[in-house]
């Protein structure tokens, strides 16, 4: 009802209508919020490709992710110039000179395999994280307090994702600001795996620091790390000058994995992949069915020299039926100066409505990573939180290259009932056939 004029409004039926029990103020505040709404919906358009200044003040008042309307649905100028004073940076699909430059890398990615031994003990895998002494003192003396940084994937014997990270600089809460805190993450189960239950030992010998912990990992519990006061950051700013490096290590022993819903001991479970090569079960990596990992080396002059909303966007990225691509906004969408990159969901195989994805960014150069789970229905698109990462933190021009790494892992998917119910009706409907046809067989033979 287009008609603001609440005078003319027709008397609710007390009989029929659900907010009878309601106080009366909050029934009119209910029916404000839906003439808000219906306002809201009949300038749609309006807002869509509004370029004018107070839309874009109201924009940069909202520290919120991207709307639809800002990121998929932005309309793209493939004709302006890179120097041009668009309001967008030049994709890379404009150019197809640019595909050595900016290629999508998902074969020849190399993941650090974990240290293990299958003949003697299955179940335990190594993990080390060799840091410069420089890198992670200038952490601490010039990143940003409370930052956290990532380490590169570590591949275990049974095809799980595991990663470092560490917050070198103290984390935000009581009895851990002045610490170093490292922390063990699980990236990615083996396919077909719902958890594992793991005690690992993370050690860090130059300071003798120990910790041990037994936890159930799966797609929502995916991280652990050691409590507080166990290293404070100031050991690490006055280690020898002699000392080169700093060395984190964990020991991960796997004592069951649930497979398929039974339980089993990762000796078991690296056996049966071993025995059986061929099932899709025991795929791994980017030869998974449900997950893929995608590389991008990105342009440095683009990245550097983009203004607040300015973006550059991948190439399609492919997984079984599904179509994504990334977006990245070097000097920001929300918030001027940060770093926002968001991964988009634009085409689903037919009959999904939407599915719950666990993805992960991370710049494999400067250490900064990000890992959630969230669902995608193809209109919104998803990204680390707006003051992830601030651009003038690092000094980019001194990288002789930037490559973003993104992680797709399908954990589940919403199938529309339609299809669910009909599959299943047309698979009972020919059983039923078969058994009609075997009846009237038998008794033809018998008869004759």
């Amino acid at each position: 009802n287009n008609n603001n004029n609440n005078n003319s409004q027709p008397r609710p039926n007390h009989n029929q209508n659900p907010f009878i029990h309601l106080h009366q103020q909050q029934a009119a505040h209910l029916s404000a919020i839906q003439q808000m709404f219906q306002n809201m919906a009949n300038n749609n358009g309006n807002h869509r490709n509004n370029g004018n200044g107070q839309n874009q003040q109201q924009q940069q008042s909202q520290p919120q992710r991207p709307m639809p309307r800002m990121v998929i649905r932005r309309n793209v100028n493939i004709n302006h110039q890179q120097n041009s004073q668009s309001n967008t940076v030049r994709s890379m699909l404009d150019n197809d000179n640019d595909d050595e430059d900016n290629k999508i890398n998902t074969q020849e990615i190399n993941i650090k395999p974990a240290e293990y031994d299958n003949d003697n003990d299955a179940s335990l895998n190594l993990i080390k994280w060799k840091i410069k002494k420089t890198k992670i003192q200038n952490w601490i003396k010039k990143g940003k307090k409370y930052g956290c940084y990532f380490s590169d994937n570590y591949e275990l014997n049974n095809g799980s994702i595991w990663r470092f990270f560490v917050y070198p600089n103290g984390i935000n809460q009581a009895g851990y600001v002045d610490d170093c805190v490292l922390f063990i993450s699980l990236d990615e189960l083996p396919f077909g795996v719902n958890s594992m239950e793991v005690e690992f030992a993370m050690h860090f010998k130059t300071c003798n620091v120990n910790f041990k912990f037994r936890k159930c990992f799966n797609n929502f519990v995916t991280s652990a790390g050691w409590p507080r006061n166990f290293l404070k950051l100031q050991k690490i700013l006055e280690l020898p000058a002699n000392k080169n490096y700093v060395k984190f290590t964990c020991d991960l022993i796997i004592h069951c994995v649930c497979f398929n819903g039974k339980k089993m001991t990762n000796k078991e479970y690296v056996l049966w992949k071993q025995n059986n090569p061929e099932n899709v079960l025991s795929f791994k990596g980017n030869d998974k069915p449900n997950g893929k990992l995608f590389r991008w080396g990105l342009k440095r002059k683009q990245f550097m020299d983009a203004t607040f909303k300015q973006y550059q966007q991948s190439k399609i990225l492919s997984l079984n039926g599904f179509k994504w691509y990334i977006q990245l906004y070097p000097a920001g969408l929300t918030r001027s100066g940060f770093v926002q990159p968001y991964l988009h969901l634009i085409k689903m195989p037919f009959g999904i409505s939407k599915v719950d994805v666990r993805f992960s960014f991370y710049f494999k150069e400067i250490n900064i990573g990000y890992s959630h789970v969230d669902t995608f229905n193809g209109k919104m698109g998803k990204g680390w939180p707006d003051i992830r990462l601030k651009k003038d933190e690092f000094k980019w021009d001194q990288l002789k290259s930037i490559t973003f790494d993104t992680r797709i892992n399908i954990l589940n998917v919403n199938l529309n009932s339609t299809i669910y119910f009909v599959g299943e009706f047309n698979k009972k409907h020919e059983d039923t056939m078969d058994e009609s046809e075997s009846k009237s067989q038998s008794q033809s033979q018998s008869q004759s």
